[in-house]
């Protein structure tokens, strides 16, 4: 029986087997440690529905939100990326026993019952794609790649609000690193370090398509030995990527007037006063646009912020209209620039809390 231990099975099927194994193992674990990221994501979102912040666009102050806005935009990102994730465990998953070297065997074998003893999902049917196709490999190394790409985006965004002058987030003492020689610091050396590893998982993903790159089709070393430890280095650091930050979003602080002040500032609500005069005044809207935008533009003149300005200089400078003062006060308020935005996705707290709501109950 020993001397038919061999029969029907390559080198060929029985390799693509083995890294499909170790592969699904790999997807596992970052799915797994994704989703955990994701609901503390949700968790800290549930927690600032209300905390107003400025929201920025190519990177300069744009308009006001809340953290709780941001942090479900983040989840909803992250979450598209282990949709990607478990995408590419569906084809990973799937066994190419039996497709022996190329063309099966001639030996009546059952396909169907190594898909069963392997704990594979399926059956690659067609042997010559069970061992030549190799797109299992770029497609979990380009699921890697969009993870690590995304949440590097957004990494840089918390390293930036975690700066002194910005000074929104405080990373938990137990993930900062203070200066050897200059006392004052609190470094968050955890999102430096996930923001560097993040970018170096990504490479270890492109280094797989490169490697796959121009390639013949059919069973070649391009995909085996040489290649295969990039994937495993890659799912392994974005795996500690995903680990650090869960505990940094889980403990971060946040403050909560400053990013108040902060979203007051800039003149930032500035187009809730084109909203107010096309909505209230019977102003065209491009009219009403631009004269904001003299708004904004007197005001900066003058080095002040809108809450700074009297209705009546205000009004001055608008000339045909004359907006209440309780209209002026509400439009340099953040908070009602916030509540007002109440459509489908918006920033007003009960739309956000409608939001979380739904994305939990799919947990």
């Amino acid at each position: 029986m020993a001397g038919k231990m061999h029969i029907a099975k390559s080198r060929n099927d029985m390799g693509e087997a083995m890294y499909r194994i170790v592969l699904r193992d790999y997807l596992t674990k970052t799915i797994e440690h994704a989703e955990d990221l994701a609901k503390a994501l949700l968790y800290q979102a549930e927690q600032h529905v209300e905390t107003i912040m400025p929201a920025h666009t190519h990177t300069q102050p744009a308009q006001p939100t809340t953290l709780g806005h941001y942090l479900v935009a983040l989840y909803d990102n992250l979450t598209r990326d282990i949709e990607r994730l478990k995408q590419a465990y569906r084809t990973v998953n799937q066994s190419p026993m039996g497709a022996a070297a190329i063309t099966t065997s001639g030996f009546p074998i059952n396909r169907e019952r190594m898909v069963e003893l392997l704990e594979f999902d399926s059956l690659i049917e067609n042997s010559y794609d069970a061992i030549g196709s190799g797109d299992y490999l770029t497609e979990a190394a380009q699921a890697l790649i969009s993870l690590m790409t995304n949440m590097g985006r957004w990494l840089q965004e918390l390293l930036r609000m975690s700066s002194k002058e910005v000074g929104l987030i405080k990373v938990s003492d137990a993930y900062v690193q203070i200066s050897s020689i200059m006392p004052q610091k609190r470094n968050p050396v955890s999102i430096e370090h996930s923001r560097s590893i993040a970018s170096s998982a990504a490479a270890e993903g492109i280094a797989v398509v490169h490697m796959v790159h121009n390639t013949p089709f059919g069973d070649i070393n391009d995909t085996e030995d040489d290649l295969q430890p990039h994937l495993y280095a890659g799912f392994n650091k974005g795996i500690r990527v995903l680990q650090l930050m869960e505990a940094v979003i889980t403990t971060m602080e946040f403050d909560k007037e400053r990013a108040y002040q902060q979203a007051r500032e800039n003149m930032i609500t500035i187009t809730e006063l084109a909203d107010v005069l096309a909505r209230d005044y019977d102003v065209s809207f491009r009219k009403a646009h631009h004269k904001a935008s003299v708004i904004s533009k007197k005001a900066d003149k003058l080095g002040k912020e809108l809450y700074e300005l009297s209705v009546d200089k205000v009004n001055e400078w608008i000339e045909d209209v004359k907006i209440s003062e309780q209209d002026w006060k509400e439009i340099v308020d953040p908070y009602y620039f916030v509540e007002r935005r109440k459509v489908t996705g918006g920033p007003n707290p009960n739309v956000v809390r409608e939001m979380i709501k739904k994305r939990m109950k799919r947990w």
